[in-house]
């Protein structure tokens, strides 16, 4: 016992976490049994010893059970990754939804961009699949709901008509006012589409310099009436080059500023 220390042998304790008990307790043979105290002392250390055993079994074996387990945590969402059928079901009914409450063009671009999800859904059916064959008729359907989006979300302006004659079917020339990008007080960006009298479609992103007369085609898409796209751009620059007849009638509406007067217009053929 240090000195100066005033509390006999028996009161005294142990550091924390070295004994639960008194360090000289009163002889049993004294007393002939084991005191209250000392007894509850032992009964707690013993029932904490248990619980400590307890979770230390359950803590070790609840990860093995749930890393041995061979059953998916959500076999609905696992069938859904692997069949997106439902998904795309779900995606083209919002988009339908949203058909019925659109205004607005910007209301169409939302439609439109749901249709595009539905429609890539739809195509990712796997062939293992019990829809596909329902997927596979829906894909025309969404094609058309997504084309009918898409030309309601434009802003169309009719720009020239020509006459068919007994070699090539007439065709019409619209301008999409919405895609027009001006870099320069002589360089413009727009996306032109020509529909011809026999169903056929042409995309053309083309820009413009309006001081040479060059055209630049950035891209060329053709589509067939069935829906069918064709990705022609490869041959985009055989067709670019200073062209002043074929620049002029745009670079006529650009400087002297006659596009907003330009009849709104909606594509036939679509």
């Amino acid at each position: 016992m240090p000195r100066g220390s005033d509390n006999p042998p028996s009161k005294r304790f142990a550091w924390p976490g070295r004994c639960l008990f008194q360090r000289h307790p009163a002889p049993i043979a004294q007393t002939g049994e084991v005191p209250r105290r000392a007894s509850k002392q032992v009964w707690f250390a013993g029932a904490l010893v248990l619980l400590v055993l307890a979770a230390s079994y359950v803590s070790v074996q609840q990860p093995q059970e749930i890393a041995g387990s061979d059953r998916p945590a959500n076999p609905t969402r696992s069938a859904t990754l692997l069949d997106p059928f439902p998904q795309a079901v779900n995606q083209a009914m919002n988009a339908a939804e949203r058909t019925q409450l659109a205004r607005s063009k910007d209301d169409w671009q939302v439609v439109a961009r749901q249709w595009h999800a539905a429609l890539a859904l739809i195509k990712a059916v796997p062939a293992s699949s019990p829809h596909h064959a329902t997927a596979q008729k829906k894909i025309g359907e969404y094609q058309r709901n997504l084309a009918y989006a898409e030309r309601l979300s434009r802003d169309w302006r009719k720009l020239v008509t020509y006459a068919g004659d007994g070699r090539s079917p007439g065709w019409a020339e619209y301008l999409d006012l919405a895609s027009l990008k001006r870099f320069s007080n002589e360089t413009y960006e727009l996306q032109l589409l020509n529909v011809y009298g026999d169903g056929l479609k042409g995309y053309q992103q083309v820009r413009i310099n309006c001081r040479n007369g060059s055209i630049q085609y950035l891209s060329l898409i053709q589509e067939r009436p069935n829906g069918a796209k064709s990705d022609l751009s490869r041959s985009a620059p055989a067709l670019s080059g200073v062209l002043p007849t074929v620049s002029q009638k745009y670079c006529q509406l650009f400087t002297n500023q006659r596009l907003q007067n330009l009849p709104a217009a909606t594509p036939k053929l679509f």
